[in-house]
């Protein structure tokens, strides 16, 4: 049941991301606004070191699992399908839901206080102003994550 499953899954397949894509959209995912705000005006060569380091630690080794999960089940759904065909329904929906609030937290959490902190720091202290406060924390995250979430590229 299955490889049928599989072989209907497969002919619906269009490739549309090819290497570079890949290669550049794991590059953006590492050096983005957070990897830029923390990186004081003399610590690039710092940077780019880490970053050499960071290929090796995490892009490579995870470009590999990607790459033999994506061959060992090649149907489409992405993590819910893989641990589904794997482990059953239940695992898959549990994985899907821990992925999906992973995905909460990191927006909400880590990016959404990252950006208030870049825009605290490039744009309202040089300029004498103060912070943006609490309620202007709380609105600039709200809009962050609602941006996130209604993008084309999240659905």
């Amino acid at each position: 049941m299955a490889e049928v499953e599989l072989q209907h899954e497969r002919a619906k397949l269009k490739k549309v991301l090819r290497r570079w894509d890949l290669i550049f959209f794991s590059v953006c995912a590492i050096i983005g606004l957070d990897a830029v705000a923390g990186s004081p005006s003399g610590a690039w060569g710092q940077g780019i070191t880490w970053f050499i380091i960071f290929v090796f630690l995490f892009l490579l080794p995870y470009g590999l699992v990607t790459a033999e999960l994506g061959a060992a089940f090649p149907a489409e759904g992405g993590i819910y399908t893989w641990a589904r065909m794997a482990y059953g329904k239940l695992p898959g929906e549990l994985t899907a839901i821990l992925y999906w609030i992973s995905n909460a937290i990191w927006i909400g959490g880590s990016l959404a206080a990252v950006t208030i902190a870049s825009i605290n720091g490039f744009f309202l202290e040089p300029n004498g102003k103060a912070d943006v406060g609490t309620l202007g924390s709380i609105i600039i995250g709200l809009i962050f994550v609602w941006v996130c979430i209604g993008s084309p590229s999240s659905r």
